[in-house]
């Protein structure tokens, strides 16, 4: 009806804790108005730098022009290598390994959600990826609680930078619940609880 083209980013299909992976939208009878572009940095290792897209006619041929202009081609031995490594079965292995230990520290982040957070904070289990989007009491904003955080000890990506005008999003922010180990994670939440309850006793 509009005829625009929508730009699937599908960097973390694979990491599932509860189901098998979703159907991709390309998948589901968009079609040429949808580009699929996914990568294998996110589920083996950051430094790999491979990723791939699906993508027809014009709006594919452009993007091969582009990614010669940019940096010729990808390593061909590195691909070799990755080639090898999912032909022989060694990557579905490292994602039921991965999706479980991170299925464990997912679970580790939501206990303590619960248990170290005020009341008044929302979120929804994911049942996959690797965050856990936490959105705060009213009037309550990501980026001045950030700061706080700081002194605490913790870190995470306010919701404001997740929107084009900077403006959306302000009372949410994103946690990464795959990098620590559970006892930092649950430290960490019990850390974010103070700042948290400091940003909302300096806001009455």
């Amino acid at each position: 009806r509009y005829t625009f083209l929508g730009l699937e980013d599908d960097f973390v299909g694979d990491l599932r804790c509860e189901v098998c992976a979703q159907p991709a939208l390309k998948g589901l009878g968009a079609g040429g108005r949808v580009i699929y572009v996914s990568t294998f940095s996110k589920m083996l290792m950051p430094g790999l730098r491979v990723g791939f897209l699906a993508a027809e006619g014009p709006v594919y041929d452009c993007l091969v022009s582009f990614k010669r202009v940019n940096d010729l081609a990808t390593s061909t031995l590195v691909q070799r290598a990755l080639e090898a490594y999912v032909t022989v079965g060694r990557y579905q292995a490292h994602l039921r390994r991965s999706c479980q230990i991170f299925r464990k520290r997912r679970d580790v982040m939501l206990a303590a959600i619960q248990r170290h957070l005020p009341a008044g904070v929302h979120f929804d289990p994911p049942q996959g990826g690797l965050f856990i989007w936490l959105q705060l009491p009213e009037s309550l904003y990501s980026e001045k609680l950030l700061p706080l955080a700081w002194e605490q000890g913790v870190d995470f990506a306010p919701g404001n930078g997740f929107f084009p005008d900077g403006m959306g999003g302000r009372d949410w922010l994103r946690l990464n619940f795959v990098s620590q180990a559970p006892e930092q994670i649950n430290e960490g939440i019990k850390r974010l609880g103070r700042a948290i309850k400091r940003l909302s006793a300096l806001h009455k």
